[in-house]
């Protein structure tokens, strides 16, 4: 049954809506005074990549994604299943079965608990995973890791090769597509450049991604989630630190007085890297990288008295003129 009509009713919920505006609108302003500043420089860097202005997010990334993809198909068999962390890019251009490690693409790891805690607990699609149902059970052949190797080899996998942010694992019970993975290692450098060369118009441009920190708690609390610390090279006046993301370089003097100033690079900005004592006497390292979107090397002589923020300007520099 209908009510009949109320002018009274009427009045009343139209002196709520102003109201109800006014209290969303403080809602709002508490919400940006809160999340202000990292929310707009988020719509500002999303902005500028939905207006071709820079760079998508993880061009290099996917760069790598692509390459490895290419090189394992070509490597292995037409029946082999890789097990992969990151199912996006990689998955799809190998153009074969593969089996999600994280769960996203899989319904008995979808429908297990989170293992993440605290901060890190609500990541979808990055906190699970059983690697007793995905390597025990579905006993991948080949797996292409973005975390270090230590787990996969308690279930008998072998690491072949890190290529840029992959590490590439191989089972014991498959020894001839081991071989043939040991046999056609490729460098990174040579995984980014194929892919390079095939699509030169889109990597023309891209400026790596370099940063300057400065930390006096040490390296760990700085690091990613899942990134670990895998080996350093330590010379006379640096410390080159490789993580399972990234290489750091160190100001050795700065760490033995408890300050972490370090230049920081991704590995799939890294097409190509050395180091060497040149004189040992006047304390001097050169340094030769070779990054992503760059023609040619950055080689420096790095002098006992140059501090990694004065590393980082020059490296700048170069990259902008380079570009």
């Amino acid at each position: 049954m209908m009510r009949p009509w109320n002018p009274g009713l009427e009045e009343q919920s139209k002196s709520r809506i102003p109201a109800r505006i006014g209290f969303i609108g403080m809602l709002f302003i508490t919400w940006l005074a809160v999340h202000g500043v990292a929310t707009l420089e988020g719509c500002r860097a999303f902005l500028q990549q939905m207006t071709f202005r820079t760079l998508p997010l993880h061009v290099a990334d996917n760069a790598a994604n692509v390459a490895a993809a290419v090189w394992l198909k070509r490597a292995t068999p037409p029946e082999t299943v890789l097990a992969v962390h990151w199912a996006g890019a990689l998955p799809y251009f190998y153009e074969r079965k593969c089996i999600d490690l994280l769960g996203k693409n899989d319904r008995v790891i979808a429908h297990l608990p989170s293992r993440m805690t605290d901060a890190h607990a609500w990541i979808p699609g990055h906190d699970r995973w059983d690697y007793n149902y995905s390597l025990g059970e579905l006993n991948p052949p080949v797996v292409v890791s973005t975390t270090p190797p230590r787990p996969f080899e308690e279930y008998g996998y072998r690491l072949v090769d890190q290529v840029n942010n992959f590490f590439i694992l191989a089972s014991g019970k498959n020894p001839d597509i081991q071989k043939d993975l040991e046999a056609g290692s490729p460098r990174a450098s040579e995984l980014y450049r194929e892919f390079a060369s095939r699509n030169e118009s889109r990597i023309r441009g891209y400026l790596p991604r370099l940063t300057l920190s400065s930390l006096e708690q040490g390296l760990e609390p700085w690091l990613n989630p899942g990134e670990a610390l895998m080996d350093a090279t330590i010379l006379v006046r640096d410390v080159y630190v490789f993580t399972s993301q990234r290489l750091l370089l160190l100001d050795r003097q700065k760490i033995l007085d408890r300050n972490y100033e370090m230049v920081s690079i991704p590995f799939a900005d890294i097409l190509d890297f050395t180091i060497e004592e040149t004189h040992r006497d006047d304390f001097t390292t050169r340094l030769k990288i070779t990054l992503a979107g760059q023609k040619e090397p950055w080689i420096k002589d790095i002098r006992r008295h140059e501090t990694a923020a004065e590393i980082f300007q020059k490296l700048n520099r170069f990259i902008h003129k380079q570009g």
